[in-house]
């Protein structure tokens, strides 16, 4: 389990070497405590926000180079003053400019942040502010009326599970008792859900007027179980929902099927292509389906 520890207003902000020297920390600048590291999947960068960090300063340029050339698919910052929140404190405004100039261009997913004694989620341009600051002091009070960007805010002692499968971040948030306060899934911006889809007709591909044909939906990738919604000609087939749907006609036509799935998360679809998999029904043709689904993407 990895553990990261960020410097806040409380922690020797005039002698940096003290807190280096309770939390040793591969730290970048021997006057600052800020560091970066890898975990799975996460790059985790955190910044010291009691130490120089505006444009220009050597954490600044480190943190650029640091964010940009990252390779992981999910990048965290952190950093003690919250740039959107609620409560006491006001906003930060020095790590404002840090999100906008920083975090948003180099596609970070979420801030983590403290200082406010409260749970807040705010969210601006595809990114999302936690503040989860209800660890034990003396709670704050929501700002009424909220600022602009924050969604949730509660005066209540908090603790938050980040958890990231593949292209999605849950966050889910609970207070003292243990029961949930707030939670969210946020697909990965750009990633590949790796949900794909192919039909094909089970039984005789001989399909005269009045007799039936079955088609199978198989997929692959994605969080299971499935939702399935059968379509004929761009149109939902009332009740087909299973993996298999079977369709009669009473006389010689043509019609054009596909297939859209969902996985769990609801966030993954894949749909067949419509084009390539139409059924002939004529006194004594034949009829396959062999399509492959298109490429998904998160919705």
């Amino acid at each position: 389990m990895a553990t990261a520890i960020i410097r806040g207003n409380h922690d020797s902000t005039t002698n940096p070497a003290l807190f280096r020297k309770y939390y040793p920390y591969d730290y970048v600048d021997t006057a600052a405590c800020y560091y970066a590291f890898d975990w799975g999947a996460v790059h985790l960068s955190v910044v010291d926000d009691q130490a120089p960090r505006n444009a220009g300063s050597p954490q600044y340029n480190w943190r650029s180079s640091d964010l940009s050339t990252s390779q992981k698919p999910w990048k965290i910052v952190a950093w003690h003053m919250p740039a959107y929140g609620s409560g006491f404190h006001f906003e930060n405004a020095a790590n404002q400019l840090l999100a906008t100039t920083l975090v948003e261009p180099n596609k970070v997913a979420m801030v983590l942040s403290g200082h406010n004694h409260d749970y807040v989620r705010a969210e601006k341009d595809g990114v999302i502010h936690l503040t989860v600051g209800g660890g034990g002091a003396p709670l704050y009070s929501c700002t009424n009326p909220a600022p602009p960007h924050v969604v949730v805010c509660r005066s209540t002692y908090c603790f938050a599970r980040v958890d990231i499968d593949g292209c999605l971040l849950t966050l889910t948030a609970f207070n003292q008792q243990g029961s949930v306060i707030d939670s969210v899934t946020s697909p990965k911006s750009g990633c590949r859900c790796g949900l794909n889809v192919s039909v094909s007709s089970l039984g005789s591909a001989a399909i005269p007027a009045g007799s039936s044909a079955t088609l199978s939906a198989t997929v692959t990738g994605g969080k299971e179980p499935y939702m399935y919604q059968w379509m004929e000609d761009g149109v939902d087939l009332i009740g087909a929902t299973a993996s298999n749907c079977t369709v009669t006609k009473a006389f010689g036509q043509d019609h054009a099927y596909n297939c859209k799935v969902t996985d769990s998360s609801g966030l993954c679809v894949a749909v067949c292509d419509s084009a390539s998999s139409t059924l002939s029904w004529l006194n004594s043709s034949a009829a396959t389906v062999n399509n492959s689904g298109n490429e998904p993407v998160p919705k």
